[in-house]
């Protein structure tokens, strides 16, 4: 009888780790699609629902003190004076962010123990981007099939994807370019870091190809550059130990991408039009596209409430009272000062810094490893897969945030902290590895 539940209990986590796995990639995919479903309500139970079966799997296990405490206090200080939970508004569509927020900064914590399952997160999660790249490329020769029967299904937003779809800027199957822009740069930050690991086949690189041209076709400038460099930075990692072959294999590939970008300007005109966003961007009076009223606003209350903030989410309100428009900073950095102060912003930039050069260390040593690749061949391939998504991610995540919300919107903020699962699993393991060789010695 206690073999029978010990046997139930196992299957039991293991429904719910493939339940979390299929629930995180909806979220992270769905982007405007999720507001389909008719019921706000709905879509917050279900958000709840995600939430619990993580508490359920971190019941009773053992998890890393030191990081649960800080886990804690990075949840509070979301919670403090937060404008959602001040005033009691459980209906809010707030609710999902927020609940799917604390969900994937708890599994930060159960990924010291596993991480099989990111495997299947990041494949499901790139099939369902590269779907919206190859939708955003036929929505762009259709555009009366686009303005016909996908515009429609966002009425809330209507005005401005017939605005940006004129412009040359491609929503997709979203209700904000910038949305689709980031669900495209996720797939590619996938499919390359498959690559990089030969773990790629031919179809991987056509993905890629597709998905960068999907891209192009957004005309996002942040997103595009953010990309490129953050697929520079693994690839100057993954080119030898030696500083004299990595810059000759950077250099290379710069000679490359400018060959390509000419060719590319000359004969494909999306990319004509992306390269003259950038000119007029360049000859532009105000390089920040009109954000430092929101910027000011931010820094203004950061000054009168320096060491604990305004409280977390409060900024979007009270830029649309001060300046008319509803928007978040388009700055991380500047709003966890002006919600968080002083301490949760330092809390935060030491996650952030932390972490990242974590996942750079974790790389670099994999080339100490890839001499004993051939004992498990496949496992190391994960590894070196996992990690490396873990520094392309976090590159494009940490770049984004000079210039967008990606703490504050889940197509972006849930794979973050998967790559950051990544990081704290491999760290703990190569600890444990080494305190077991010492012992052993």
């Amino acid at each position: 009888m206690k073999g029978n539940s010990i046997g139930n209990n196992d299957n039991l986590k293991i429904s719910l780790y493939q339940c979390i796995i299929i629930l995180m990639a909806f979220f992270t995919t769905s982007a405007s699609l999720f507001n389909l479903i008719p019921s706000l309500l709905v879509r917050n139970i279900l958000a709840i629902f995600t939430l619990l079966i993580v508490i359920i799997l971190l019941n009773g296990r053992r998890v890393n003190k030191k990081l649960l405490i800080y886990v804690l206090f990075m949840l509070l200080i979301s919670i403090y004076n937060n404008s959602t939970i001040s005033n009691y508004n459980i209906i809010s569509r707030n609710v999902v962010t927020y609940t799917l927020y604390f969900t994937v900064v708890l599994m930060c914590c159960i990924s010291t123990i596993r991480i099989d399952w990111v495997s299947t997160y990041l494949e499901i999660t790139m099939w369902i981007c590269c779907f919206y790249g190859i939708v955003t490329i036929i929505f762009y020769f259709t555009p009366n099939f686009y303005k016909n029967n996908i515009i429609p299904l966002f009425p809330y937003n209507a005005d401005r994807l017939l605005y940006w779809y004129n412009s040359g800027s491609m929503p997709g199957l979203t209700s904000h370019y910038s949305t689709n822009a980031v669900l495209i740069s996720i797939g590619i930050i996938i499919l390359f870091s498959r690559i990089m690991v030969k773990k790629g086949k031919k179809r991987d690189y056509v993905l890629l190809l597709i998905m960068i041209i999907a891209l192009i076709i957004t005309r996002k400038r942040a997103h595009t550059v953010f990309v490129l460099a953050a697929m520079l930075v693994l690839y100057y990692f993954s080119s030898g130990k030696k500083l004299g072959k990595r810059i000759f294999k950077m250099v290379g590939a710069a000679i490359v991408v400018g060959i390509i970008g000419v060719l590319a300007y000359k004969y494909f005109q999306p990319f004509q039009e992306l390269v003259n966003r950038f000119v007029e961007f360049a000859n532009s009076d105000d390089f920040t596209n009109n954000r430092t009223r929101w910027w000011k606003v931010a820094f203004d209350n950061f000054k009168l409430h320096p060491i604990i903030g305004i409280g977390w989410g409060r900024f979007y309100d009270l830029c649309g009272k001060t300046t008319g428009y509803y928007a978040n900073t388009h700055n991380v950095f500047l709003q966890l000062l002006c919600e968080t102060g002083i301490v949760g912003f330092l809390v935060y930039m030491i996650w952030f810094v932390k972490l990242y050069f974590t996942s750079i260390k974790l790389y670099k040593n994999l080339k100490n490893e890839e001499v004993k690749k051939s004992i498990d061949n496949r496992s190391f391939i994960k590894k070196k897969y996992f990690i490396g998504f873990s520094v392309v991610y976090q590159t494009f995540f940490l770049l984004y945030c000079f210039t967008g919300n990606p703490l504050y919107d889940r197509e972006t903020f849930i794979p973050y902290f998967v790559s950051c699962m990544i990081s704290i699993y491999y760290s703990r393991n190569n600890r444990v590895l080494n305190m077991e060789m010492k012992n052993g010695m």
